[in-house]
């Protein structure tokens, strides 16, 4: 009786061990939660592995990178509820959030401080357009491990000094092909302009109906050479000025959203 108590015992502190292990592993050392599953929509597995890679990035460029699900926010502004949330929170001052509303239907990208340097309107844009059909199709897990790799490409392509913007815009593979293959047809159009050029300038052969044709215009001689200067034009063009209004720049926060 004695030896299967002990068992017993042996075995339940091994299962409390074993969960501490669990626990430890999935949050960080700063004692911070990157993910809040408030609606519940994220698979076990998934949100354990968001939890680690997210620790691991917001680490590695020094902010925090956050996602959170909320069951309702009562109609309020969603933007400024995922705000709030990231403030009451605690987390770095300069950071991104992703937050996620099964039952509105709404997607909110957020960020703050100075990580709008390295993802600015146009990177919140591209992820809420490339989350939003992810969403649609109810792959809540696939859109949060989407956000996890599209961010860590936007702030490692900034960490390079050429920051993703409207000006310096994320070029896909398809892309990528499809401009090769413009180029390649732009190449082979002018490649055959050219040949088609220089076959017809090596057929110099013309038909003539008169001798007059025939006359060695080489042979005629000018008793008189000169050059008359006719006219003269002179064209002024005024220096542009540089424009005195500038753009200004954004508050510490941006963001965007979209419904699903």
């Amino acid at each position: 009786m004695k030896k299967l108590t002990k068992i017993f015992l042996s075995s339940i502190i091994s299962i409390i061990l074993f969960s501490s292990c669990v626990i430890a592993e999935t949050l960080p050392s700063n004692g911070k939660k990157y993910v809040d599953d408030q609606d519940n929509i994220l698979s076990d597995n998934t949100e354990i592995k968001l939890e680690k890679e997210l620790a691991q990035i917001s680490q590695q460029y020094d902010c925090d990178i956050v996602i959170v699900t909320f069951k309702n926010f009562n109609d309020y502004d969603f933007m400024s509820f995922v705000n709030d949330y990231y403030d009451q929170r605690g987390f770095d001052s300069d950071g991104i959030i992703y937050a996620v509303s099964s039952e509105h239907g709404y997607a909110q990208v957020n960020t703050h401080g100075v990580i709008q340097n390295s993802i600015s309107d146009y990177g919140t844009d591209y992820l809420i357009d490339e989350l939003l059909p992810i969403l649609s199709d109810g792959n809540y897990d696939k859109a949060a491990l989407k956000f996890i790799n599209l961010s860590d490409q936007f702030l490692k392509q900034a960490e390079n000094g050429s920051p993703y913007s409207y000006d310096n815009r994320i070029v896909t593979i398809n892309q990528k092909l499809f401009y090769l293959l413009i180029s390649v047809i732009v190449s082979l159009i002018i490649a055959w302009l050219i040949l088609h050029s220089m076959k017809s300038a090596m057929n110099t052969a013309k038909a003539v109906d008169t001798a007059h044709d025939f006359v060695d215009k080489n042979n005629i001689i000018t008793s008189n050479n000169s050059d008359t200067f006719l006219y003269s034009t002179l064209t002024r063009v005024p220096i542009p000025k540089k424009s005195s209004s500038g753009g200004g720049g954004g508050g510490s926060r941006g963001g965007s959203g979209g419904r699903f």
